[in-house]
């Protein structure tokens, strides 16, 4: 059996409310290291180095 197969008819209503407060912190987490970092120097050279 795969991981699909069990989670395939899953809803959000299903999820238990301790693993949506992860999920939204996870979430939180990420946004609020991207937007740390996208300002970073070597961000900005990677950025004008992939546009050109």
């Amino acid at each position: 059996m795969f991981v699909q197969d069990l989670t395939a008819g899953l809803t959000y209503q299903d999820l238990p409310e301790d693993v949506l407060w992860v999920l939204r912190r996870s979430l939180l987490d990420t946004l609020g290291v991207a937007a740390k970092h996208i300002l970073n120097s070597l961000s900005l050279v990677s950025l004008r180095q992939s546009v050109t």
